[in-house]
Parts: C-alpha cells; sequence; structure tokens
C-alpha cells in the first residue's frame, strides 16, 4: 500500500512549477483562475470601503448627535434668558453655563448646518421674545445670506429648504424672489413657494392671476390649509378666482367660498354656472348648499331640466338643503321622473320631510314606486 501511495504522489502534479505550468497550458482555466483572483480582490476592496464608509457614517453621526445636544442647551439659554445685544456671547465664564460655542460651531460648514437646523426646529415651537432672539442669532451669524443663496441654486431640495427658512425666519429680502417662484419647474418649489406668498404676501390672493398652470388637488388641499391658518380678518374674498383663466384656480376659489361661507359671491357662482363645464357646474352646486339664498333656489330651479342627470341628482339634494319642507312638491313631482336614480333620490328626499308619510300617500297606488319609496323610509331609519 505505502509503495502504491508513493507510486501516485510522483505522477501528479503537485509542485508548482507543475501546477503552473498545467494553468497555462490550458487558457479556458487560466480565464477561471483569473475571474477567482479578481473576484477575492474585488471582495476586498469592496468590504473595505464599505467598513471606511459606515465608521465614517458613524462618526458624523456621534458627532451630529453631541453637536445637537450642544446646541439645544445653548440656544435654549438664549431663548430663555436675558442676553439682548450679547446673543453670540460664549458662556464659558458662566458658572451657571456647562457648554460654550467655539470657534468652529461658526466656520465649518457641517456644524453649522446642524446648527441651523436646531435655530429652526427650536424657533418653530416658540413665539414672541424667545422666538425673537432666535431670529436674531439666525441674522447675526448670515444665515439669511445663506437662505437667500439657496434660491439661486440647481437643486431643488435647497431651493426648497432656503424657501422654508427665509418664510420661517420671515426675511423680507426673500419676499420678491420666493414670490417669483410660484411658476418654477418643480412642482415641490412651486407649491411651497405659493405656501410661503400666502404667508407673506398681505394681497396673497393676487398669485392666482401669475399661475401659468393649473393646481393640482394635493396643491389645492394644501393651499388650503395655508389659508385656514390665517386669522378671520386675514382670509381674503375669493370671488376674484371665479373669473381666473385656470379652470383649477375658478374650482378652488369656489370650494373656498364655501368653506368660509363667503355668501356675498353667490351671485358670481350663480352666473358662472351658465357658462361653466359639468365638473365646475357640480361644485357650484355644493357651494350653494353651503351658502345659498333664496336666489339659489330659484336659480336652481331654473336650471334643473336643462341640466344632465348627474347635476339634476346633486340639484334635489341642494334644494332639500335650502328650502326642506317648501320643496315638497318637486319631490313628489320628480317620484314620477322615468330614471330611476332620480326617482330614488326624490324619494330620500321626501322621507326627509316632517310629513313624509302624506307625501308618500298619493304615490303609494303606484306598484312601480312602491319598492322605491320602501326603500327610501328603510334608508330614513337607518
Amino acid at each position: 500500500m505505502k509503495h502504491v501511495i508513493l507510486q501516485l504522489s510522483f505522477s501528479l502534479p503537485f509542485s508548482w512549477y507543475g501546477v503552473k505550468s498545467y494553468i497555462l497550458s490550458d487558457s479556458v482555466l487560466l480565464f477561471i483562475w483569473f475571474l477567482i483572483i479578481s473576484f477575492i480582490v474585488l471582495t476586498v476592496v469592496i468590504l473595505s470601503q464599505t467598513i471606511n464608509i459606515r465608521a465614517r457614517k458613524n462618526k458624523k453621526l456621534v458627532l451630529k448627535n453631541t453637536l445637537e445636544e450642544k446646541y439645544f442647551v445653548y440656544l435654549s439659554e438664549i431663548a430663555s434668558g436675558n442676553y439682548d445685544d450679547k446673543a453670540l456671547e460664549l458662556m464659558a465664564s458662566n458658572k451657571e453655563t456647562t457648554l460654550s460655542l467655539e470657534k468652529e460651531d461658526f466656520t465649518m460648514s457641517f456644524h453649522r448646518r446642524v446648527l441651523l437646523k436646531a435655530i429652526l426646529e427650536l424657533h418653530r415651537n416658540l413665539a414672541g421674545e424667545s422666538a425673537y432672539k432666535l431670529r436674531e442669532v439666525y441674522l447675526t451669524l448670515g444665515y439669511k445670506q445663506e437662505s437667500l443663496n439657496k434660491l439661486r441654486k440647481k437643486s431643488w431640495i435647497l431651493i426648497v429648504e432656503g424657501i422654508q427658512e427665509l418664510n420661517q425666519m420671515d426675511i423680507k429680502d426673500g419676499y420678491k424672489p420666493i414670490f417669483s417662484l410660484i411658476n418654477h419647474k418643480h412642482h415641490l418649489v412651486r407649491l411651497e413657494a405659493i405656501l410661503a406668498r400666502i404667508k407673506m404676501d398681505i394681497q396673497a390672493v393676487q398669485l392666482f392671476d401669475e399661475l401659468n398652470s393649473d393646481l393640482t388637488e394635493w396643491e389645492q388641499l394644501r393651499i388650503h390649509n395655508a389659508f385656514a391658518k390665517l386669522p378671520n380678518e386675514e382670509v381674503p374674498d375669493f370671488g376674484s378666482l371665479l373669473e381666473n383663466k385656470l379652470e383649477s384656480v375658478q374650482a378652488f376659489g369656489i370650494k373656498m367660498i364655501a368653506q368660509f361661507n363667503q355668501s356675498k359671491n353667490e351671485k358670481s357662482l350663480i352666473a358662472l354656472y351658465a357658462k361653466s363645464n359639468i365638473k365646475i357646474q357640480l361644485l357650484i352646486i355644493e357651494s350653494l348648499a353651503a351658502i345659498g339664498s333664496e336666489i339659489s333656489v330659484q336659480h336652481i330651479h331654473q336650471f334643473y331640466h336643462l341640466s344632465e342627470e348627474v347635476l339634476q341628482l346633486k340639484m334635489i339634494k341642494t334644494l332639500l338643503i335650502l328650502s326642506a319642507d317648501d320643496e315638497a312638491n318637486f319631490f313628489s313631482q320628480e317620484l314620477n321622473s322615468s330614471n330611476y336614480d332620480i326617482q330614488l333620490t326624490a324619494a330620500k328626499a321626501l322621507a326627509n320631510l316632517a310629513n313624509s308619510n302624506e307625501n308618500f300617500e298619493k304615490h303609494e297606488a303606484n306598484e312601480q314606486l312602491v319598492p322605491i319609496i320602501e326603500h327610501a323610509k328603510e334608508w330614513r331609519k337607518l
């Protein structure tokens, strides 16, 4: 057995020279070994880079957390203390203060970004004298110019940051450049500029005349929320939006008129109805349900038989809100409509009236209407 093993060992290419010769003699095998070695080297390089990147990120995160804690304490003392013109005083000499700012906090870009974020976050939750002192820190450290410079950047993220910073700190130098961004090509910049202008501009409603493209539903919702935050005396009259060239602005104006109960625009809504498409007409009927008077009731009756089914259904519901029992005869008449949806909607309207049973009695002889009437009565009980 020992002799056999010895013979095999001498016949196999176990020496480095033998292995090298064997590999070089086969190009395919040579290529495979090249790939294996390249993969190992590449794996080592990527792994080392990943470890270095992770280490740098962790180090940066630790520094960020340390700075945030430091700045929060410092700014809290600034906001609550009586420092006036000494808002940036290094307070190490103050025995009641455990932290002080260093030159790097004002000069190094990373430190400045963390400090700015801390100023904005704390300022957002304060008011009065405390907020004013933080604003002074923002101005003294030169952040105003940095925020203004962001408005001229190519990155939409930086532009949005600039708008938000100038808006929050109410920097009047930012009014004009921000107002001009309401037609920016990036939708988030445009929206942020519109929201800022609503807060900054005493004639904010004029911005809608300057828009060159329609508002999305999301933009309308955000803009509505911005106006809702204004004091009642600062909410503008949205009647002018009814004549805007953009349909979405007209729609927004109709919604806002109803939301803020601006009944003085009732006649303007009625006038717009006659020259609008179904989408706008539906919104007008909904708005009249909120602010309408006898004038609206009269015009709804005039429009009713000239309108399409979807509008007629909305009109029946609106008349129930505006006129109720006075519309009993009208609802009763619409029970005889050839359209099932109108019959059912009219029956539900009758079911809401005080004398609904009396209104239904004269129709119960009609076998076709009995199921509709019963359905309306059951619906009322729910």
